[in-house]
This record gives C-alpha cells, structure tokens and sequence, in this order.
C-alpha cells in the first residue's frame, strides 16, 4: 500500500516516483486539462501539482493493488482535479477492457510483458 500525499506544492516527479515504488511495471501520466499528450517526462520534473489543476483538494490517496484502473483515474479527476491515466512502463495506457482490472493485476501482466523471450 502506498500513500500519496496530493497537494499544490508537489512536484509531479515525486507522485510519479512514490507510484512506481508501488507498482514498478507502470506509470502515472499526467495531462494537462486542456491537452491530449501527457505532460513531457522532462517537463514533468519541474511541474508542481498546481500547474495542471484548476480545482480540486489537497489530501491523501491511498493506494493498494485491489484498487482499478479506472477508480484510479477517476478518484484522481474528482477529488484531485487532475486528469491522469495509468499505462505500461511503455507508456501504453490501459485499453478499455483493462480499466476494471485491479492495479496488481495489471502491474504482474505489464512485468511478465518486460520479460525476455528467447525461442530455441
């Protein structure tokens, strides 16, 4: 379990990092709300939470593997005011069919994903 503290001041990175600790095989993208692209991952080390949020709360995000993709992002919009999506450390987001898929689930499917596979 991981808990993230959200507020104005963060740096995006940080978020990011304490995510990955948790999850090691995915990634949080962020976007600007106004944006399709995710925010640049060299940009993203100076952004404070305050420059992608118009509203939300600050707060505490708890997060454990039982918790879906799509809760995930959903939580992140509606309390937060932030818009971000999980992806595969190859930046592919969650197809929609894996958005109900619990985020442990998806992180051993996305680590299975980095394994090499040699064929004899």
């Amino acid at each position: 379990m991981v808990v993230m503290k959200i507020t104005d001041v963060r740096l995006l990175k940080e978020v990011q990092k304490e995510f990955r600790a948790q999850f090691p095989f995915l990634e949080m993208l962020f976007y600007k709300s106004d944006n399709l692209q995710p925010v640049n991952s060299t940009l993203a080390s100076s952004l404070q939470i305050s420059d992608l949020r118009n509203n939300g709360s600050n707060g505490l995000l708890i997060l454990n593997g039982n918790i879906t993709c799509a809760a995930m992002e959903q939580t992140m919009a509606e309390i937060f005011g932030l818009t971000v999506s999980v992806a595969n450390r190859w930046n592919v987001p969650c197809s929609p069919r894996h958005r109900g898929k619990p985020l442990g689930e998806l992180n051993y499917k996305a680590m299975h994903m980095a394994e090499d596979v040699v064929f004899v």
